[in-house]
C-alpha cells in the first residue's frame, strides 16, 4: 500500500492510464504545440514528459534515482511505471511518484502560467460581468490574490 496524498493518487491513476492532457493530445485537437516546452526536443507524450525529457531526467537524478530506474526500453507509460514499481521499495516508489506529480505541476505552470478569474454580481446574485486573464510571473498566492483584487476593482470601475 502506497502512502501518498489523494492528489498524487489521482494523478498516478491518470498517468498510468495515459489520460493526462499532454502536448501531443492538445496538438491533435488543433491547440498549442506538440514540442516539449522545457527541452524543445521531443514530441510531448507522457513518456517524454515523465521519462525522456532532459529536464525530467535531471530532476529524477537529483532526487536520488539512478539512470537504470529512469531509463527503460518500455514503450508505454504504464509499463514504465510498473517496471519502476518493481525495482524500488514502497517508500522510494512513493517518493518517485511525488516527484513526477511535482514535475507535472511545474510543467503546467511553465506552459500555462497563473490565471485569475473575477465574476461581478449584483445584490440578488445576477452576474453583471466577469473576466479571466493570464497572469504570468505571479509565483506567490499573495500576489495572485492581490492581482485578483486589482482586476475586481478595475471591473467594478468599468
Amino acid at each position: 500500500m502506497l502512502h501518498t496524498s489523494p492528489k498524487v493518487s489521482i494523478f498516478v491513476l491518470c498517468l498510468g492510464h495515459d489520460c493526462l492532457l499532454i502536448g501531443s493530445r492538445v496538438f491533435a485537437a488543433g491547440l498549442g504545440s506538440e514540442v516539449c516546452p522545457l527541452c524543445s526536443l521531443g514530441a510531448k507524450t507522457s513518456l517524454h514528459a515523465f521519462r525522456d525529457c532532459s529536464d525530467t531526467t535531471e530532476t529524477l537524478h537529483l532526487g536520488g534515482f539512478s539512470v537504470s530506474v529512469i531509463a527503460s526500453c518500455t514503450t508505454s507509460i504504464f509499463d514504465w511505471l510498473f517496471k519502476t514499481a518493481g525495482s524500488l521499495s514502497g517508500e522510494d516508489f512513493a517518493k518517485f511518484l511525488l516527484i513526477l506529480w511535482n514535475l507535472w505541476n511545474r510543467r503546467n505552470l511553465w506552459s500555462h502560467g497563473v490565471g485569475i478569474g473575477v465574476v461581478a454580481r449584483d445584490s440578488s446574485g445576477r452576474i453583471l460581468g466577469g473576466l479571466a486573464q493570464h497572469s504570468p510571473g505571479l509565483d506567490s498566492p499573495i500576489f495572485v490574490e492581490a492581482a485578483a483584487v486589482r482586476a475586481d476593482l478595475q471591473l467594478a470601475c468599468e
